[in-house]
């Protein structure tokens, strides 16, 4: 299972001088939700039960809906290749 937090107001940028900082923390703050908010779409997911609140293999954006995934996500072949790479990456050789 995996899931997206939402948009979360972070301290990313907070201390650039840039003109990036400025848009993030000025513009984009609004349409950002607070880490409390963040925090609680994480609590929903820690409490669930698999099966009730979420479904093992699943990607959701918000919690109780289930997100697109891409396809490839479903291929056995894909899903072999990534552990196997992210093993060899790591040093973990089964």
């Amino acid at each position: 299972m995996a899931f997206h937090p939402g948009n979360v107001a972070t301290n990313f940028a907070s201390d650039a001088d840039s003109y990036f900082q400025r848009v993030y923390h000025g513009v984009f703050k609004r349409f950002l939700i607070s880490p409390s908010k963040g925090g609680a779409r994480l609590r929903y997911f820690v409490d669930g039960r698999p099966g009730e609140a979420w479904r093992s293999g699943e990607y959701y954006g918000t919690p109780g809906w289930i997100g697109r995934t891409n396809r490839q996500a479903y291929s056995p072949e894909t899903v072999r290749d990534h552990w196997q790479r992210s093993a060899d990456m790591l040093g973990i050789h089964w």
